[in-house]
């Protein structure tokens, strides 16, 4: 078996992303990706966040979950709450009752962040405000 040449010179310069306290931060939305299900709809968007200022912290990945043909009423409703929470913390536009993901991109917040566990990984999250 032949060696396998990585891009770097030394594993000792790969640092893991920093995971900041809980606290007050400035988020900017770097990405955001739509998520498909099974049928090929358009389930939710997938946005990415980057801390303001702090190059070496994790980037921050919160879920937008959207409402679907086979929702009930209730999870519409709740689905829609978060959508709002979230749209009026980084000032989104909506037009009537259109969201254009591209709108997201560059939004700037004041958001409080957490700290969650999933499968052993330590990353922060989002704690979304009540919508006004």
């Amino acid at each position: 078996m032949s060696f396998i040449d990585l891009p770097i010179n030394d594993m000792d310069e790969i640092k893991e992303d920093v995971i900041v306290p809980e606290g007050t931060y400035t988020l900017v939305i770097a990405d955001v990706k739509e998520k498909q299900n099974e049928s090929g709809e358009t389930k939710g968007l997938m946005v990415v966040c980057e801390i303001q200022g702090m190059d070496n912290a994790a980037k921050v990945f919160h879920n937008v979950s959207l409402p679907l043909p086979d929702d009930d009423s209730d999870k519409i409703n709740n689905k829609l709450k978060f959508i709002k929470r979230f749209v009026q913390l980084f000032k989104i536009p909506v037009k009537g009752n259109q969201l254009n993901p591209q709108d997201f991109l560059g939004k700037t917040a004041s958001c409080m962040l957490g700290q969650k566990e999933y499968n052993g990984q330590i990353s922060n999250e989002i704690k979304l405000p009540n919508a006004r």
